[in-house]
């Protein structure tokens, strides 16, 4: 912000906090959702494979 841009007021201050805080919880939704996903594509193929691997024998 500018140096002009620092005395808010109160509701002011409210709007741009809320704005802040909802790109926050987006950022963490988005990482949360990409580490699971990450986890997922990197796990469930081998665990199928061994799975696979018991029930059928080869």
């Amino acid at each position: 912000m500018n140096q002009t841009d620092t005395l808010m007021t109160y509701d002011q201050w409210c709007q741009l906090f809320k704005q802040r805080l909802k790109k926050a919880i987006k950022r963490k939704v988005y990482r949360f959702l990409y580490g699971a996903a990450l986890f997922l594509i990197l796990t469930v193929p081998p665990i199928a494979m061994i799975i696979h691997w018991i029930i059928v024998g080869y």
